[in-house]
């Protein structure tokens, strides 16, 4: 299982260049989408853009056949 539970600046590149690492994560049973952070004091608008880079990542892998899970842990 391959997670993204990590600082965000340590995997903006799989937002930046989704099909770079296509390959590698379909060596594995299941790949769970970046949670790219979501703060407080972030600004709404902020917010959603990151819920969007989330989901569409995952969405992504899941087209191109890697084994894609979404897990977001709550605030």
């Amino acid at each position: 299982m391959v997670h993204f539970f990590l600082y965000d600046y340590r995997f903006e590149r799989v937002w930046k260049n989704p099909d770079n690492d296509i390959e590698k994560l379909s060596r594995y049973r299941a790949v769970l989408s970046p949670d790219f952070s979501m703060y407080l004091e972030m600004a709404p608008v902020m917010q959603l853009y990151n819920v969007f880079r989330n989901r569409w990542c995952g969405a992504y892998w899941a087209s191109k056949g890697s084994g894609h899970s979404d897990c977001q842990l709550g605030r």
